[in-house]
Order: C-alpha cells, then structure tokens, then sequence
C-alpha cells in the first residue's frame, strides 16, 4: 500500500531529489521541470489546460469564422436524416441532465 499523509509528502521530495534536475522534454524549453513532470510549469499547466503542453488556448475570435462555417453547413443541410438523429441524440443527452 502507497504511504499516505505525510508519509507521501515526504515520499514525494525523496523522489525528486534523486531525480534530480533536468530540463522540460519540450523542444527548445530549457526550463527545469516541475516536480514529478516531463515538462516545466508552464508546459504542465498548459497540458493540463489544453491537452497538450504546447497547445496554447484558442480564443473566440480565433473560432468566429468556423462558426460562422459550421453554421451554414448546419442550415443548407437541415433536412438530412444524420443531423436529424443527431439533434434527437443531444436532446435525449439534455433532457437526461435535468
């Protein structure tokens, strides 16, 4: 059984001592990594944030002309049977939420 409390917090700090430190597997990131991660702390959150360490956020401008896209698409096949299933699909998803 992993130690727990503590006992993991001082597990933990042995671990990285003697591991040592070494820079972010990010190419062309030589920053120290952060705690038992591969990458810095910069690239941890990002990863955690993004889903990948070197995904920056996208932004709502950013996304604006591929609504606008999807949209369009959206209305010129409003008829077709897949979106049809699909539209019952979400608000079976919906309903079953509240």
């Amino acid at each position: 059984m992993p130690p727990r409390g503590r006992l993991a917090t001082a597990d933990i700090r042995d671990r990285l001592a003697r591991r040592g430190s070494s820079a972010c597997a990010v190419d062309r990131c030589f920053r120290p990594t952060h705690e038992l991660s591969s990458w810095c702390k910069l690239h941890s959150l990002r990863n955690a944030k993004n889903g990948a360490p070197e995904q920056k956020a996208i932004r709502y401008p950013e996304l604006a002309p591929f609504k606008e896209i999807a949209s369009r698409w959206l209305s010129s096949n409003a008829g077709h049977p897949a979106l049809a299933l699909i539209y019952d699909d979400l608000d079976t998803i919906s309903i079953k939420q509240h």
